[in-house]
């Protein structure tokens, strides 16, 4: 199995904006590179199950259909730290929201956001998970318990997290198999660090949950 990061992505699309991706039924998306395809607004085509970049121009006349697959990279840590650093990015930013409203909260995120953000691999060999494993084996659940209107809009903002966290979980833990030994141990290290910040963010909105029931 072949893997297109969010890199390719942009390498590709600096170069020529395009419309279109096609599928090559060989390869994936990495997490960060399907957000960037969302995010831009680019169709997906093809019989694969990931895209890649093609020849067309944006809203080019007559390219509309047009899509050349170009070849994607084999997975590899550095497609599992480009979903590592955007989480970050976002885990600082929601560290920040946290500040007076939830002080766990704010210092997971940020603690875990910095950390990742420069590539660094955390994690707690026993750390909890939301769905009550332990460590790093399988996808994590949905965050529990759903969220009450009354209850602060920072924990809605957790729970995209979570579910963000929940999706690029499950697409590394499929994709371990096909690294190398230091990538295995990478993800390893990542699934559990992610998993016990899951952990921390199911519990805080519990508790917001339970504060908005009283109130």
């Amino acid at each position: 199995m072949r893997y297109v990061t969010e890199d390719d992505l942009r390498g590709a699309y600096a170069a020529e904006p395009f419309a279109r991706y096609a599928l090559p039924a060989d390869a994936k998306l990495t997490p960060s590179a399907r957000q960037f395809l969302v995010d831009f607004r680019i169709d997906v085509v093809g019989d694969g199950a990931a895209a890649a970049p093609h020849a067309a121009a944006k809203d080019a006349p007559g390219d509309a259909d047009t899509a050349v697959p170009a070849a994607a990279a084999p997975v590899s840590r550095g497609a599992l730290l480009d979903d590592v650093r955007l989480l970050g990015a976002k885990l600082r930013l929601l560290a920040h929201r946290a500040l007076g409203v939830d002080a766990e909260l704010a210092r997971a995120c940020d603690e875990l956001g910095h950390a990742w953000l420069h590539g660094l691999m955390v994690a707690d060999a026993e750390a909890p998970r939301a769905d009550g494993a332990a460590g790093a084996k399988g996808p994590c659940a949905p965050l529990e318990p759903a969220l009450l209107a009354p209850v602060h809009p920072l924990y809605f903002e957790a729970a995209v997290i979570d579910a963000e966290l929940a999706r690029a979980m499950r697409f590394w833990d499929a994709a371990c198999a096909d690294l190398d030994q230091e990538g295995r141990h990478a993800v390893r290290a990542w699934l559990g660090a992610a998993g016990g910040l899951r952990a921390t963010i199911a519990a805080c909105a519990a508790r917001a949950e339970k504060e908005a029931y009283r109130g």
